[in-house]
């Protein structure tokens, strides 16, 4: 692991346990197990190593399309192709819900860069879920499923959705796990012919 992914990483436990506002450089030091000087090298606040986060995010989904491409066999028939794409969002939910709690410390973060003009970030976040759904897309047309963009944007939508709805709402109902699944049985039936 470079330098770099360890303070981000020690970054994270801090604000998880602190806390984003009680955080201190000291204290990502502290948990990184490095010299303050050498934190500045790579990062001149703590906010830089919150979107240093969030980069590793959306990274991830570029990755996991990727992935998923070159996961993909020749010939594969209509359940192959959704047992394809269920698989990615169990995975993606899964490890979702290991960092819920750090959702609300990237959207205070970043929330003057989502909204602003001259940041790029919205762009690359939407071009890391349209990446994902395109994998999926090419997935599902290679199974013969009808209206395979339509339906792979909306269950990369209803995934953010459930995601979101858990870690910045909480409360009962809102295991996302619980609902990823639900989200991909009604995937599954869809090309079981609704018998699920």
């Amino acid at each position: 692991m470079d330098r770099r992914t360890q303070i981000v990483i020690a970054a994270l436990s801090v604000f998880r346990q602190k806390g984003y506002s009680a955080s201190r450089v000291e204290d990502i030091c502290r948990a990184a197990g490095i010299a303050k000087g050498t934190f500045y090298l790579y990062f001149k606040t703590r906010h830089e190593v919150a979107e240093a986060a969030f980069e590793q995010t959306i990274e991830r989904y570029r990755a996991q399309a990727a992935h998923l491409a070159d996961r993909m066999p020749e010939a594969m028939d209509s359940r192959e192709c959704i047992r394809l794409v269920t698989s990615e969002i169990r995975t993606l939910a899964a490890e979702a819900e290991e960092q819920l709690d750090l959702v609300p410390v990237l959207f205070a973060v970043l929330s003057e860069r989502l909204v602003s003009e001259e940041s790029n970030l919205p762009k690359r976040v939407g071009a890391a879920f349209d990446g994902l759904a395109d994998a999926w897309a090419k997935v599902l047309e290679a199974g013969g499923i009808a209206d395979a963009r339509f339906l792979s944007r909306t269950a990369v939508s209803m995934l953010d959705g459930i995601i979101l709805h858990a870690a910045l709402f909480g409360g009962s109902g809102t295991d996302p796990g619980q609902a990823a699944e639900r989200l991909c049985r009604l995937l599954e039936s869809m090309v079981d012919g609704g018998n699920r």
